[in-house]
């Protein structure tokens, strides 16, 4: 799996929604339009194979939305969760040149390169020494959704219940996890509202420490570590592929 930063300049200056996910969403699949012999890989996907950052850089948020400057560089991160979505990320990144303009929002932009931030084997995160306790920084607003209601706290279940169903659904090897042998030791979190075009939403933002009970043993710690360095790439929740559920892990 590889993540990407993609930078860009703004040239007129506007704004976007809420953290930019719905107008980043709508550029990476205007740039997929131009790969049609690439479609299959989003269309034929359980899951999404394939996570947004949010817009970052010097900007000013006011009334749920995000103003754009001229001459000032922004980013957002796309991470390819699987080698044929790092096939059609290289792809993309043919089309990231200087000389290239696009609309987001109501700015006009031209990009400016892309870096590539992080990278990792599958194997290699199940490989990982065990560790008693870890903490994600929620960097951007996560949500869970079930039955149509939004879900504000991190409890250990939702966070690696559906870190595994990603996992599994995009990794070569497929792996079992039992998130009841984890427990919430302390928390530091607040809740966030992000507004898109035709909604908003509601998430929830900061850091949670968690803690392995006396009873796991050495294979389920590895797995859940493997989880938590997954999500660095994958996100967590609801919208990952609009700029939520972004995270950091420190162990």
């Amino acid at each position: 799996m590889y993540k990407y930063r993609l930078k860009f300049e703004c040239l007129q200056p506007g704004s976007v929604y809420g953290l930019g996910g719905s107008e980043c969403h709508g550029l990476f699949f205007s740039m997929l339009d131009k790969l049609s012999s690439h479609s299959h890989i989003l269309h034929d996907a359980k899951q999404n194979p394939y996570s947004l950052g949010p817009i970052s850089g010097k900007g000013k948020r006011e009334k749920g939305k995000f103003n754009l400057y001229t001459g000032t560089e922004y980013s957002f991160t796309l991470s390819a969760l699987t080698e044929d979505m790092n096939g059609v990320a290289a792809k993309l990144k043919s089309m990231v040149q200087p000389a290239h303009q696009f609309r987001l929002g109501s700015a006009d932009c031209r990009w400016i390169g892309v870096d590539m931030v992080a990278e990792a084997r599958y194997q290699d995160l199940l490989d990982c020494k065990p560790v008693s306790n870890l903490s994600l920084s929620f960097s951007s607003p996560a949500s869970f959704r079930s039955q149509g209601i939004s879900l504000l706290f991190p409890e250990p279940e939702l966070v690696f219940g559906s870190l595994e169903q990603r996992w599994n659904a995009v990794a070569p090897t497929s792996i079992d996890v039992n998130s009841q042998c984890l427990y919430i030791s302390r928390y530091n979190l607040r809740t966030s509202y992000i507004r898109f075009a035709k909604y908003n939403m509601t998430g929830f933002q900061g850091k949670v420490e968690y803690r392995f009970s006396k009873h796991a043993d050495q294979i389920q710690r590895q797995r859940i570590l493997a989880l938590a360095k997954f999500a660095q790439f994958s996100g967590i929740g609801y919208k990952t592929g609009m700029g939520m559920g972004q995270v950091i892990l420190s162990n």
